[in-house]
């Protein structure tokens, strides 16, 4: 028997009342997550973990926050602290399968597929706590930002733990606990904003390089860069002591190129390979010598030696403190080659120039103020 005309309208406004809802709950998921913003991690390979370390703990987090949002039916409470956690495994795994995939689907409403943790909550709790009380121990503030995480979540996964709830209440007493949003909405260069500037990392007589290196404060490479740091602090007090409105995009652009310097001396050679920020280059040298001719074709030329101070202006002076200050970092930078044949040679003549147009700077500034 052939089927009715009003069963074919029945059957036919039964489909597409499924294929609406299908789509309205797709447009509309069943529940809101906002992902975490985690930028470049907030910890480095200065981290006291070992990668293997770093992707079981981001895993069995997100195994256990996966588990916690399928038995709270994705409560908002669930959805916030599912945040939190996921940020913390991005941040010391940035690829671990488990936290991408599970990120993913809850932005779209899907709630992911749980499967048996290898620990219980509780269990879990005391592994994060035993971690955490190891990571105190060290000096280094990546460790403790992370102890004090760890101190945190394993009371919040098992509050009956008496150990965790004191850890966490502890830091609670003494206002240490921790800014999450420094975690889960972090800024372009995180750390910044996650360190003190008082790490202690410096009490042994050693610091930091890029790239994780630790080199002795006394060494040659510590010196060049400590001259060229004392040089653009100079550049700064002249620039604050009525200098001539013309100089100041000259020192702006210096005091720019010397945060490059910094970083290509901080850089050991074998390193200078993984090296992507800011250079010297041959651009650099030739503004610096196109700068100093134009100012030498206005009239502004070696004619004498000249008395710093003479002629009462006091940034001109500055500069000419600043332009003696350049030519032991272009000394420091020399050493430094001949140590290690390493010194980029744009650098090197940098350091050589950067004298010559600040006694031209020097000069010009004389030129703008009254003679006393």
């Amino acid at each position: 028997m052939q089927p009715s005309w009003q069963v074919l309208i029945l059957g036919f406004c039964f489909i597409a009342s499924a294929f609406h809802v299908t789509a309205q709950e797709k447009q509309n998921p069943p529940f809101s997550y906002k992902p975490p913003v985690v930028g470049t991690g907030a910890f480095t390979d200065e981290l006291g973990m070992l990668d293997k370390e770093r992707e079981e703990y981001a895993e069995n987090l997100a195994n256990y926050i996966g588990l916690y949002i399928k038995e709270q039916k994705a409560s908002k409470e669930s959805l916030e602290q599912a945040r939190r956690f996921l940020a913390l495994s991005f941040h010391l795994a940035p690829r671990n399968r488990k936290a991408v995939v599970m990120n993913f689907q809850l932005q779209r409403g899907i709630l992911p597929a749980t499967e048996e943790s290898d620990y219980s909550p509780s269990v879990l709790a005391k592994l994060l706590l035993a971690r955490a009380q190891a990571l105190e121990k060290s000096k280094n503030p990546q460790d403790l930002l992370l102890a004090s995480c760890f101190s945190e979540i394993a009371a919040e996964i098992d509050p009956t733990n008496e150990d965790a709830v004191y850890a966490s209440e502890i830091l609670r007493i003494d206002k240490r606990q921790v800014n999450w949003n420094l975690l889960t909405d972090v800024k372009p260069n995180p750390w910044y904003d996650l360190m003190s500037i008082i790490t202690k990392r410096g009490d042994s007589g050693e610091t930091d390089l890029l790239f994780s290196r630790r080199i002795c404060k006394t060494s040659q490479r510590v010196a060049a860069m400590g001259v060229m740091d004392e040089l653009n602090a100079a550049l700064g007090l002249a620039r604050v002591s009525g200098l001539a409105e013309a100089i100041v995009p000259i020192i702006d652009r210096l005091q720019d190129r010397l945060v490059a310097a910094m970083g290509m001396i901080a850089t050991l050679p074998e390193d200078m390979e993984k090296y992507t920020y800011a250079r010297i280059t041959a651009d650099d040298v030739s503004w610096m010598e196109s700068t100093a001719s134009t100012w030498e074709a206005r009239g502004i030329r070696f004619h004498d030696w000249a008395r710093p101070g003479a002629a009462g202006a006091l940034a001109a002076a500055h500069l000419d403190m600043a332009r003696t200050i350049a030519r032991r970092a272009e000394r420091e930078c020399r050493i430094l080659h001949a140590a290690d044949g390493n010194v980029d040679p744009q650098l090197l003549l940098f350091c050589n120039r950067i004298s010559d147009l600040l006694w031209i700077l020097a000069r010009i500034d004389e030129s703008a103020k009254p003679q006393p």
